[in-house]
């Protein structure tokens, strides 16, 4: 169970920055579009070189699609574990 959860902690302000990213692309010619920090998110952003503190490209996303995908695999074990032990308790009380 800790571990799930320490795993998801890990991705929380990944998800963020994927959920309120804008897209964007960073001074190159040509352009390659990249998953940028929100403009509204100043801790995001270094602001004396104007540099975001990350980009992102689709194979990063894909990347975080598969890693999004096997935490949401192990979350639902985890629910399902948890109710078959909930279960397996309310059995056990109700036979005492």
């Amino acid at each position: 169970m800790i571990d799930v959860l320490n795993c998801y902690a890990g991705w929380m302000g990944r998800r963020n920055d994927v959920a309120h990213g804008c897209v964007g692309s960073v001074g190159e010619d040509p352009p390659t579009y990249r998953l940028l920090p929100s403009i509204a998110s100043a801790k995001k952003w270094c602001h004396v070189i104007s540099e975001p503190a990350f980009t992102f490209v689709a194979k990063d996303l894909d990347g975080f699609t598969r890693d999004f995908d096997e935490l949401a695999a192990r979350t639902s074990d985890l629910a399902e574990r948890i109710l078959e032990f909930r279960q397996e308790t309310a059995r056990l009380i109700a036979t005492e």
